[in-house]
């Protein structure tokens, strides 16, 4: 019966070790990574900025702002906003900003893909006027170099890039600064190794660029509650590379309360279920079948699962694999706890937050069983509908 017992603690700990190994061979490449010094003394390529708007009065002039501050030239930048199902002054709060404004109505088609695709019909007389489509949330704000770097890395070829997304206010609460580290292994940490490595660094709903050919090819038709994810991999499974441009940032200011932030992440889970269920088995069978390390990459990121339940797996099975009395059994577990707490700590130190920010890890025991309870609700079948995340204002 022990041996039975000490058998099944093995083989957990090999099924826990696969996500763990993964996620470690990402967080190493990713310690080879290097901004771009690419650069480009005079601006050429023309750009179309697409800005989906829900009630985001308050926050739309800060990213209508940051765009004015970057001095991009005014004749290669067409910005374009959809006043998406907008109860507010949405539309009006755009002021003397130099863009245009779309509103549009539909209790039918709700979400940001819908708007998105409206959006580009609604352009596509003027597809030839644009060398690439930049995406970007309405709450978000860009840093000064972003359109230069996008310029530079599309006149050297990339056809679909995506900027570092991370918060506008780290340390505004500890919540806030525990979605900043987690935005770190996710969107700087992962992404550097996937680039380094030669993958798909993946997009991640704003601060992305495609080039016009793709936006032509594929225009907007994901509709899901990860619809970003939906279109990465579409462009993946057309072997289009999404590369990684950490130079350019896109900021968010994040909820700063577990309360406000609890539809958003339901809504992420519940994405990435339905994404993962969709794609996994078929691009990681695809992407060996065909040897592409990008296709069967794409696939496995979708089933790994949320760090707060890979962590609390670790720590469980290091715990039974301890108690087992089987040496390998420990030893695995060790292992596997090790890698991860590797990867966590690597990939943030490496970004160098700031103290206040690392000093929250201390509220992770509460956010990992918040977290859980949440990840056990989006299992529950049924549709969710798409709510605004209440933000900072």
């Amino acid at each position: 019966m022990r041996d039975i017992f000490a058998y099944t603690v093995v083989a957990l700990d090999i099924v826990l070790l696969l996500p763990v190994s993964y996620l470690l061979l990402l967080t190493l490449a990713g310690l080879f990574y290097r901004r771009s010094n690419l650069t480009s003394s005079v601006p050429a390529s023309r750009f179309a900025v697409l800005v989906p708007a829900h009630n985001e009065e308050k926050l739309l002039p800060l990213l209508l702002e940051s765009i004015r501050k970057t001095g991009y030239p005014e004749e290669l930048l067409s910005v374009f906003v959809v006043a998406d199902n907008c109860t507010d002054g949405t539309a009006s709060s755009v002021g003397e900003y130099r863009c245009t404004v779309f509103e549009r109505q539909n209790d039918e088609l709700i979400g940001k893909g819908y708007a998105l695709e409206w959006l580009l019909d609604k352009i596509s007389d003027r597809a030839d006027e644009f060398d690439a489509y930049i995406f970007l949330d309405s709450d978000c704000e860009i840093t000064p170099n972003f359109f230069s770097v996008m310029d530079t890395r599309f006149r050297s070829g990339d056809r679909a890039v995506q900027a570092y997304y991370t918060t506008a206010n780290p340390t505004e609460t500890w919540v806030s600064s525990l979605r900043h580290l987690a935005l770190i292994l996710m969107h700087h940490t992962r992404p550097g190794g996937r680039e380094v490595l030669g993958l798909s660094c993946g997009i991640f709903g704003t601060g992305m660029a495609l080039h016009r050919e793709v936006v032509q090819r594929f225009g907007w038709q994901t509709h899901g509650l990860a619809e970003d994810v939906e279109y990465f991999m579409q462009l993946v499974d057309s072997d289009i590379r999404v590369s990684y441009a950490r130079e350019a940032e896109v900021l968010s200011a994040m909820p700063a309360t577990l309360r406000a932030s609890r539809s958003q992440n339901e809504r992420w889970e519940k994405g990435r279920l339905s994404v993962a269920r969709r794609y996994f088995a078929s691009f990681v069978l695809g992407g060996l079948a065909s040897r592409s390390a990008m296709k069967f990459d794409a696939g496995l990121q979708q089933a790994i699962p949320p760090l707060s339940l890979v962590g609390l797996s670790s720590l469980v099975m290091l715990v039974v694999s301890l108690l087992a009395d089987n040496a390998l059994a420990a030893s695995l577990g060790i292992a596997a706890f090790a890698g991860l707490a590797l990867h966590v700590s690597v990939g943030i130190l490496a970004a160098r937050p700031p103290l206040k920010v690392l000093l929250s890890v201390g509220y992770v025991p509460w956010y990992v069983l918040w977290k859980l309870a949440l990840y056990a609700r989006s299992l529950k079948p049924g549709k969710q509908e798409w709510v605004r995340t209440e933000r900072p204002d």
